[in-house]
């Protein structure tokens, strides 16, 4: 096939998310989590011996799919619990991992989408290694464009698709 076209495009969009990642306009900070006390810390409550999670953590670790504004990679607050419940969940085990998935809209060109994907995959992951999870439990993938999950073309649709996706590797 074309791997050397495959090898452009990764290419082009790892320069399009590392440009995007020196804009001095205020956007996206270096670390995308914007505000976030990160040095704060939240355990994961358990009800028993054997390591079962509170229903009211059960909820937050359920939370798997954080949405973005267009054209953005910053996380958003309200998402700041379920995340601090997952990265309790993975540095509690360090054998836990998951793939953190980016997609974008349509909008946009199919490179410039794939980078937008992988800084907000990425976001997520910086945001999980700050609160205490080893990098290498975490891995990240840009789908961009290609696995919308609303396919209006439309406001409502846009926003479900600009997304990052928690995935776990086995048992979680």
């Amino acid at each position: 096939m074309d791997f050397l076209k495959f090898g452009k495009v990764v290419l082009l969009a790892s320069s399009v998310a590392w440009l995007a990642g020196c804009n001095t306009t205020g956007g996206d900070s270096a670390s995308s989590v914007g505000d976030a006390d990160v040095s704060a810390t939240t355990g994961v409550a358990t009800d028993g011996i054997d390591g079962s999670v509170d229903a009211q953590t059960q909820a937050l670790l359920d939370k798997k799919v954080f949405l973005f504004g267009f054209d953005d990679s910053k996380i958003l607050p309200e998402d700041y619990p379920a995340l601090d419940a997952h990265a309790a969940k993975l540095a509690s085990d360090s054998n836990k991992t998951i793939i953190i998935q980016g997609h974008t809209d349509e909008r946009g060109t199919r490179e410039y989408n794939l980078a937008l994907g992988e800084r907000r995959a990425k976001a997520v992951k910086r945001y999980l290694v700050l609160k205490g999870v080893a990098p290498e439990q975490v891995e990240t993938i840009s789908y961009g464009e290609e696995q919308p999950v609303a396919l209006g073309h439309d406001d409502q649709s846009w926003q479900q698709n600009r997304r990052a996706v928690i995935v776990s590797n086995g048992a979680y």
